[in-house]
């Protein structure tokens, strides 16, 4: 298993990894934003009681 994991990080995998999920948690905190900004832009009526 070892082996395997060793020629899976030369291969430069273990980087497009890495920049995967900086990307992701990027674009979630991206979405997240424009969630509440549309929240806080709605009016009362369409919220909740």
């Amino acid at each position: 298993m070892f082996k395997e994991f060793k020629e899976f990080a030369i291969k430069g995998n273990v980087m497009d990894l890495a920049i995967g999920v900086i990307i992701g948690g990027a674009f979630g905190k991206i979405v997240e934003s424009a969630i509440f900004g549309f929240w806080a832009l709605c009016p009362i009526r369409c919220r909740e009681p």
